[in-house]
């Protein structure tokens, strides 16, 4: 395979071993001695290259393609490697605790009447080779966290092809929604880092929130008429934090991009970030990109390639919160002087 999945073996077997020392330390009770669900899957699990998770209203896909873990669902949007390594090593560390029902009668009580029950809640999850070989192929019910270890849960499963129902024990495995494989962050500037956030849109005035100083408080409006002040101050600030904790609602690749209104923020590191919002199907996205002034640190321009590596060719959907904030007008953040 190739060389970024070698090395993800690596990074796997260590996991492996860090998994079973978490476990010796934490337990409080020794396992039964059922085995694994899936034995054979622990030499196995360095050949998936497809992650199939179902129910019977949804169907989610993550796969090894150009070098990432990416989710299909989303564009092939790239997956935390971390959390894909994780659920790997929870799948091949499934261990069976007890034997349940083999009642086909009774699986609907524990949420495994399967995906092709309307209504019913069974996740399937279905590991696949390059070849499209089935590596493992596993319905989930219900699940509780686990009795023996505070990091790992308790799941009702049972093979597709099988009727007899386990209760098993590993880490977090029933990651049914695209967002569970993703960081949703899209950066986050603390505001004792900002320096100043501009917004223009169109032939509005622009609207320019700036701070002399990181410890300053509150920030400040740049080109505040004679005789107004400030309506809210909270509204400043707002823009100056624009670009703390910035979340995605929703990515896709950004084509045909048309910008409607740009964001831009200077750090008194050096950084500089701009979001331009798009129109159209992009309305409430958002495409970002970094550059460095004069004063950046070499730290500084490294987190700068960093961040445009991981933003290149996406456009973001933002919060409603932060398009509000974005959208904001100048007229309505200040208000007359008059005498009391």
């Amino acid at each position: 395979m190739k060389r970024s999945l070698l090395i993800g073996i690596a990074v796997l077997s260590i996991g492996v071993i860090a998994f079973f020392i978490l476990q010796d330390r934490t337990s409080t009770s020794k396992l039964p001695d059922h085995g694994l669900l899936f034995p054979e899957l622990v030499d196995q699990v360095n050949n998936v290259t497809t992650i199939s998770v179902r129910t019977n209203q949804s169907e989610l896909s993550v796969i090894f393609e150009n070098e990432a873990w990416r989710v299909k669902e989303l564009e092939f949007y790239p997956a935390i490697f971390s959390l894909v390594q994780k659920f790997l090593i929870g799948m091949s560390q499934l261990r069976k605790l007890e034997a349940k029902t083999g009642n086909p009668d009774k699986h609907a009580a524990l949420d495994l009447a399967g995906i092709e029950v309307m209504e019913s809640p069974t996740i399937k999850i279905t590991l696949l080779s390059a070849e499209s070989e089935i590596l493992a192929d596993l319905y989930i019910g219900k699940q509780k966290s686990s009795k023996r270890n505070s990091h790992l849960y308790e799941y009702y499963v049972r093979e597709p092809n099988q009727d007899q129902t386990w209760l098993s024990e590993s880490s977090q495995l029933a990651m049914s929604k695209p967002f569970d494989w993703l960081d949703s962050e899209i950066v986050d500037l603390d505001e004792i880092r900002v320096g100043e956030v501009q917004i223009m849109s169109g032939n509005a005035p622009p609207i320019r929130a700036y701070k002399l100083s990181g410890a300053d408080k509150n920030y400040l409006l740049a080109s505040l008429p004679d005789q107004h002040k400030i309506r809210y101050q909270y509204s400043i600030n707002d823009i100056g934090e624009v670009f703390r904790d910035l979340r995605f609602e929703d990515v896709k690749k950004a084509t045909g991009w048309v910008t409607r209104a740009t964001v831009a923020t200077k750090t008194f590191d050096g950084l500089e970030v701009t979001a331009k919002l798009g129109s159209g199907e992009f309305k409430d996205y958002a495409v970002f990109s970094a550059d460095v002034d004069e004063a950046a640190t070499t730290e500084t321009q490294e987190e700068s390639v960093n961040l445009n590596r991981r933003w290149e060719g996406w456009a973001y959907k933002m919060s409603d919160i932060r398009l509000a904030t974005i959208e904001t007008k100048f007229d309505d953040l200040v208000e007359p002087i008059t005498d009391t």
